[in-house]
């Protein structure tokens, strides 16, 4: 399968809608244009993908964290209960140094 980018306005493999693309070049040039965006960004390196960069929805962090507040706190989960899972979590994924 041909990854390669076509011209602006067709589809990748007839299945999405096109992107915003830049080279990683423009993107390194250019990153707060590109990262101010409210779309994808499909970076490229000699015409082929290497990395799509996707916006965080505005309150989107704040929204999750009152959900798990909520959920925690329906549950009976104390303060220092949820820190010393969240804690656990950390260190399953980053390992024993902090990020």
């Amino acid at each position: 399968m041909d990854w390669r980018m076509k011209p602006a306005g067709d589809y990748i493999c007839g299945t999405i809608p096109p992107m915003k693309t830049a080279t990683v070049r423009e993107f390194k040039m250019n990153a707060s244009r590109y990262l101010g965006g409210e779309e994808d960004v499909v970076v490229t390196r000699r015409g082929r993908p290497v990395a799509v960069v996707t916006p965080v929805p505005s309150g989107s962090v704040r929204s999750l964290l009152l959900e798990i507040r909520g959920i925690l706190k329906s549950a009976g989960i104390s303060k220092r209960d949820a820190l010393k899972a969240l804690e656990g979590a950390r260190r399953e994924v980053y390992g024993s140094h902090r990020p």
